[in-house]
């Protein structure tokens, strides 16, 4: 595979060629802007290169031990804030994506674009206490335990949001510098990303000009000035959506079979890929699993017990039973139209920019690779701010990603109740018996 090597005059923008090559370089086709395979020979481990020795059950079992060890730390360390004149139960009374709510929402958005981003972990809920984002970002409180494991949180309680006033990564800069005891709550991503864009260079993924969450642009323009691109190819990377789900009714169908998705099934090789995925993604799944464990412990257990019944691919540990793979596309302002309940986002790659933005809480948050967010995203207005490709050195190709852990609703309303492996023993239930 050819190299692209890093180009130290790199300046971040994109579309900023010289007259003489946007004349040579043909206009970006599927065909010209295959996502590269990625140039890593081996991923590190699940539990990080000290372990690599060790057997991979043994690996994948001290890794789970760190995440729980992670969680409960984010737990002891986080503060709660409300957001002032916010209640959930407004939230779930107004439709979705309606064109007078994503009006506002943009005007909101827009008001907000010289805000300084909020780096930090927090829990954020409505004027009742009712928990709407929990964000697992930066460690800020110098080590202080603000609640211990066991005590319940009193939400209702809970002071207003302050702003993002010394919790910036300007601010994160400062206290790592003078040792505070500032660290991430996160986790690594660079093996997860790696596995990403090995997924979406064997199987291309697709930009829909009918899906509402993002700009119909299909194709990223790679960095000007970039190294390793032949003048005679095109300067841009293919774009898209790939949705991962187990099981989900066709449209129009709400009682039907509950389908895997067409990312996973059409075809014996794009079985094969999603395979692959859900496989090599397994430490961060259960990352993803420990902390949304925490964050809405009632959610995931009823989250826990559908996703058993619907489960298709039976390495992913779940409990959502989505996912939807978002490859270097800009995400503009919406509400996730199959979704009741939280979902879980978190960004990858390299790029600047991409902030999100929370506008029905006046909210703007930094959202770096490494940052993990669970919002009611079905109810929430959420955007990303427009983000520009940064150079990903020798082995990984520029741009963002992003990934959204969510649960369709018409899908656990059929899972509700039922027992583990329903889905599969019953096919929906249409057979009479189970295996």
């Amino acid at each position: 595979m050819k190299t692209r090597s890093r180009n130290k005059a790199t300046t971040g923008l994109v579309n900023v060629e010289a007259p003489s090559e946007a004349k040579r370089r043909p206009p970006p086709t599927k065909y010209n802007s295959k996502v590269p395979l990625p140039n890593v020979t081996r991923l590190d481990g699940p539990a990080g290169p000290s372990q690599a020795r060790r057997s991979r059950r043994v690996q994948e079992e001290t890794g789970e031990e760190k995440d729980d060890r992670r969680t409960e730390e984010w737990y002891r360390r986080v503060p709660v804030f409300r957001i002032r004149g916010v209640y959930l139960s407004h939230l779930l009374e107004r439709g979705k994506n309606t064109a007078e709510g994503k009006r506002i929402a943009e005007s909101q958005m827009n008001a907000m674009l010289d805000w300084e981003a909020d780096a930090g972990s927090m829990i954020v809920c409505d004027e009742d206490g009712q928990v709407l984002v929990c964000v697992f970002g930066w460690s800020l409180t110098g080590g202080k335990v603000l609640q211990e494991l066991g005590e319940p949180i009193n939400f209702k309680s809970a002071p207003y949001y302050p702003g993002s006033r010394g919790r910036t990564l300007c601010d994160v800069k400062e206290s790592s510098a003078t040792d505070r005891g500032t660290y991430h709550d996160g986790f690594t991503i660079k093996r997860y990303h790696t596995v990403m864009q090995g997924v979406s260079s064997l199987v291309t993924p697709v930009a829909n000009a009918r899906d509402i969450r993002h700009p119909a642009d299909a194709f990223m323009a790679y960095p000007e000035g970039r190294e390793g691109v032949d003048e005679g190819s095109s300067a841009h990377e293919s774009a898209g959506v790939k949705h991962f789900v187990h099981g989900w009714p066709m449209q129009g169908h709400p009682h039907g079979v509950l389908y895997p998705s067409g990312d996973m099934v059409k075809g014996s090789f794009a079985a094969l890929t999603a395979s692959h995925y859900f496989e090599a993604t397994k430490p961060l799944s259960y990352a993803v699993r420990a902390r949304f464990k925490m964050c809405f412990p009632q959610y995931f257990e009823k989250y826990d017990k559908a996703f058993k019944a619907g489960q298709f691919n039976f390495s992913d540990p779940g409990p959502f039973l989505g996912r939807a793979l978002v490859w270097k596309l800009q995400v503009n302002v919406h509400q996730d139209g199959l979704d009741d309940g939280p979902a879980g986002i978190l960004p990858s790659g390299y790029f600047d920019g991409g902030e999100l933005y929370l506008p029905d809480l006046k909210l703007k948050l930094s959202y770096r690779p490494r940052d993990l967010v669970f919002l009611m995203a079905g109810h929430l207005f959420h955007a990303m701010g427009r983000w520009s490709p940064r150079d990903g050195g020798d082995d990984l190709s520029p741009g963002r990603a992003g990934t959204v852990f969510f649960f369709p609703k018409a899908s656990f309303e059929r899972l509700e109740g039922k027992p583990p492996r329903w889905n599969i023993d019953t096919v929906s239930g249409r057979l009479p018996y189970t295996s």
